[in-house]
């Protein structure tokens, strides 16, 4: 047996169609995108349940195969081609799911291959009806973006044939040569906050739920009820948290140089913030905020001062109150943050 370190692996995803998502961009069609993979967890589960029987003897005889789960993610910094995947998140099965449906079945027509080396035998794993569970993105001053995307899969029964969840390829296509996105073409963008960022997180998380079936007839021909399989026959996609964080720099008010707005010489009031708009992070009593008071528009960019951003959403978001900590390094605060009334926002 031979070891492989697999450091020429890559990732294939092909989204549903290349009409526009809304807010966002296309997805990929049939000609897919390939990613500049970090890594993956992407992989059929199944346990095996070797029972406890009275038998007479110290041995296991009866054992059964649990259901399949098909799920797990991949991680890649951002480039240039990286678009569809976020918009992909927002997407549902019928309409959008975001502005004039409240559909919650999940867009299970995701396609992902994962190759883990290159040769001339089939080592490409193929996962087919695959739906996004959440997507996080994640920008750090100093560094690129980057995303991890949580996949979940199902069986899928097209036009009286049964599409297997996991198949395989004679091979990947690598991904082309990319500019990456760096830390100066991204922003946090909030209404009257002047301190300097040195990093924010968002998450979409749609809260995926495998389904399973029963089969449906009396004939015990099993190509006659395809779908009754120890695969998911459906994902639902149930209500969508939209969630973050941003972490931000403490500073002196520019008691040290002239204060610059954005930079670290700007403080961070320790009892909180009142923003634009009457905005504030946290409240001290139930008469002390309004659902206008409190929630506040967010934009988040990937991709300033490109032609076309990669990522561009703006949002309503409620702040938590400030959560800093003090060290012998520069201090940093911590606001945490949910999504709210976003469906009507582009």
């Amino acid at each position: 047996m031979a070891g492989h370190a697999g450091f020429i692996g890559s990732a294939w995803v092909q989204t549903s169609d290349t009409s526009a998502y809304p807010g966002g961009g296309p997805g990929t069609g049939t000609d897919g995108i390939s990613l500049l993979l970090t890594g993956s967890t992407l992989n059929p589960k199944q346990e095996i349940n070797a029972q406890d029987v009275v038998q007479g003897q110290i041995v296991k005889h009866a054992y059964n195969y649990g259901k399949v789960e098909i799920g797990g993610n991949v991680s890649a910094p951002i480039d240039e081609y990286h678009k569809a995947l976020f918009d992909s998140a927002w997407a549902r099965k019928y309409g959008d799911g975001i502005h004039d449906s409240p559909d919650h079945m999940a867009d299970e027509s995701i396609v992902v291959k994962i190759s883990y080396y290159r040769s001339a035998a089939n080592n490409a794993r193929v996962f087919n009806n695959l739906a996004i569970n959440s997507y996080e993105l994640t920008v750090n001053a100093g560094d690129v973006a980057n995303f991890t995307c949580d996949f979940m899969g199902a069986s899928n029964y097209v036009d009286g044939e049964l599409v297997p969840a996991l198949t395989t390829e004679h091979f990947n296509s690598p991904a082309p040569c990319s500019k990456f996105v760096t830390w100066d073409r991204c922003a946090f963008s909030l209404v009257g906050f002047p301190v300097a960022i040195q990093s924010f997180t968002l998450t979409v998380n749609n809260n995926l739920e495998r389904l399973y079936k029963v089969r449906s007839n009396l004939t015990i021909d099993q190509d006659s009820d395809p779908m009754a399989t120890l695969y998911p026959v459906e994902l639902i996609a149930k209500f969508r948290d939209l969630t973050g964080n941003i972490s931000a720099f403490l500073g002196d008010a520019g008691t040290g140089e002239t204060p610059v707005e954005g930079a670290p010489e700007e403080e961070f009031q320790p009892a909180g913030w009142q923003g634009g708009a009457g905005g504030t992070f946290g409240a001290e009593n139930w008469s002390a905020y309004t659902a206008s008071g409190m929630e506040q528009s967010v934009r988040v960019i990937v991709g300033e001062g490109l032609s076309t951003p990669i990522i561009d959403r703006t949002f309503n978001a409620v702040f938590t109150r400030p959560d800093a900590s003090a060290t012998t390094a520069v201090s940093v605060v911590t606001l945490n943050w949910t999504g709210l009334c976003y469906e009507n926002l582009t």
